[in-house]
């Protein structure tokens, strides 16, 4: 008599989100390496953070652990000869030991495209600020030690607990991506406020597209 082959293991819902997250994040990124004009690119860009939003959240869930999409505050590698800071991406979640591990290699939106922060903080300018009125993303930078990324401090945090629940949502998180150009490694101008995006996240961990100004 033959045995009985064992059953093989289904995919959860939440390992399928998490794949389509990330096919989802890979067709945005050839999105952003195509030519093309700035709503296009701003557009594309919209599309990868909301997939990298939506595979933190599983990775959360996945591990049952905290999980959190960061954003460089400062330049993520010393070594590096483009400066990524405003532009660098990455999801890491909590090791058992407490600590921060990265998810991915990281995503960079590319030379065109900036997380916009409130304010420019205690340094020198980071960027111009607008020459009209336009939205910002309502989130403070703070330290965070990443494994691999020791030598950088300052990150944007989005956060998500175990349950998929947005931790530091004021209710309404926004993320604002806006087209710029970049003076230095230390400066950032955006010019028009009208070339932006935004995504409104909710602390149940849905989250809208929209354009601040039309």
């Amino acid at each position: 008599m033959n045995p009985i082959p064992a059953r093989t293991k289904a995919f959860t819902l939440i390992e399928l989100l998490v794949v389509m997250g990330l096919i989802v994040l890979l067709l945005g990124g050839i999105g952003l390496a195509n030519r093309g004009g700035s709503g296009q690119q701003l557009d594309a860009a919209q599309r990868t953070v909301a997939s990298l939003l939506q595979a933190t959240r599983g990775q959360a869930i996945l591990h049952q652990t905290e999980a959190r999409l960061l954003v460089a505050a400062e330049n993520p590698s010393v070594a590096t000869k483009r400066p990524k800071k405003l532009s660098f991406f990455l999801i890491v979640r909590q090791n058992d030991e407490g600590g921060w591990v990265p998810v991915n290699s990281g995503h960079h939106l590319g030379n065109r495209v900036f997380f916009v922060p409130e304010n420019n903080g205690d340094n020198a300018p980071l960027f111009a600020h607008w020459n009209g009125v336009a939205r910002y993303s309502n989130v403070s930078s703070e330290e965070l030690m990443v494994e691999g990324y020791e030598h950088l401090e300052s990150w944007y945090s989005f956060a998500y607990n175990s349950a998929g629940v947005l931790q530091n949502a004021p209710p309404d998180l926004e993320i604002i991506l806006g087209e710029g150009r970049r003076q230095s490694a230390r400066e950032i101008v955006f010019a028009d406020e009208r070339s932006t995006r935004g995504i409104i996240l909710r602390r149940v961990g849905t989250y809208s597209l929209f354009r601040p100004v039309e």
